[in-house]
């Protein structure tokens, strides 16, 4: 199921992005859509009395997929998945995924691991010109982050100037230098650890 919810994702942006050449031919608006997607139980059904009743869900795993979907806009991206999607059947073989952050979501304590979703594997996404760069966009950005919780900042800072000379538009990449540099000029806090703790929704 889990697949084929993240199938059904990329095919609603493949078909949006169709959409937004057609509007923008028109002088129309561009619309873009974010999505969370998060793998786990939740309570569905009819919700509600005799009186006024609608059909819903409810549970932690719907709260923190609409947290994801906020956070789409913040790292700049379209689809984010949690670690419990990421790693279901199926999903690793068929789906490009990039590792975003390691974060703790307003209304958590526990931190969630983030994946942006790219792309099912055979597909070359438009804004990259060759497979290497896809994967290096992927590849390089795990590495980075392994630097990064490994506490081995100056190589982490090094990495990510090279990274975001391939990429500068990439917001992720952005916002980590900005927080190694930060650790850089001020010091390691006594407790710090690589979760990222987020205090809007």
């Amino acid at each position: 199921h889990t697949a084929m919810a993240l199938d059904a994702a990329l095919c609603q942006q493949l078909r949006l992005q169709e959409l937004r050449d057609v509007w923008e031919a028109k002088s129309l608006p561009e619309v873009r859509v974010r999505m969370g997607l998060v793998r786990g139980t939740v309570l569905a059904g009819n919700i509600g009395s005799s009186q006024r009743m609608k059909y819903g869900l409810v549970g932690d795993s719907v709260n923190l997929a609409s947290r994801l979907e906020g956070l789409c806009k913040y790292y700049g991206v379209s689809v984010i998945i949690e670690q419990e999607a990421a790693f279901a059947p199926a999903v690793q073989n068929r789906f490009h995924l990039r590792l975003l952050d390691l974060v703790t979501v307003k209304g958590r304590t526990q931190a969630t691991e983030l994946y942006q979703l790219l792309a099912e594997k055979g597909d070359l996404p438009d804004e990259f010109d060759a497979e290497e760069d896809l994967q290096y966009f992927i590849g390089g950005f795990a590495e980075i982050h392994r630097l990064y919780r490994s506490k081995n900042f100056g190589a982490c800072a090094e990495a990510l100037k090279q990274y975001r000379r391939q990429f500068p538009q990439d917001t992720p990449s952005k916002m980590l230098l900005r927080r190694v540099e930060t650790l850089l000029n001020e010091g390691l806090p006594a407790d710090w650890d690589a979760v990222h703790r987020l205090v809007e929704k």
